[in-house]
C-alpha cells in the first residue's frame, strides 16, 4: 500500500515538472513572438495586451506610448 502511494507521488511529481517545463517553453515562444512583432506593431500604432494575467492569449490593441 505504501509503495503504491509512493509511486503515485512520484508520478504526480513527474507530471507537475513536465507541466512546468511545457509552460516555460510556451512562455519563451510567446516572448519571442512578441519581440519579433512589437516593432512592426508600434510602427502601425498597435501593441499587445495580455488577455488574462495567467494565460498566454493576447489581443491586439491600440499602442499608447507610456513614455509621453
Amino acid at each position: 500500500m505504501a509503495k503504491k502511494k509512493m509511486e503515485n507521488v512520484a508520478e504526480e511529481t513527474k507530471i507537475k515538472e513536465a507541466r512546468e517545463l511545457l509552460i516555460a517553453q510556451e512562455e519563451k515562444k510567446m516572448k519571442a513572438f512578441i519581440d519579433d512583432c512589437l516593432p512592426v506593431f508600434k510602427k502601425h500604432g498597435l501593441t499587445f495586451e495580455p488577455f488574462l494575467p495567467v494565460m498566454p492569449q493576447l489581443r491586439i490593441v491600440p499602442y499608447i506610448d507610456k513614455e509621453k
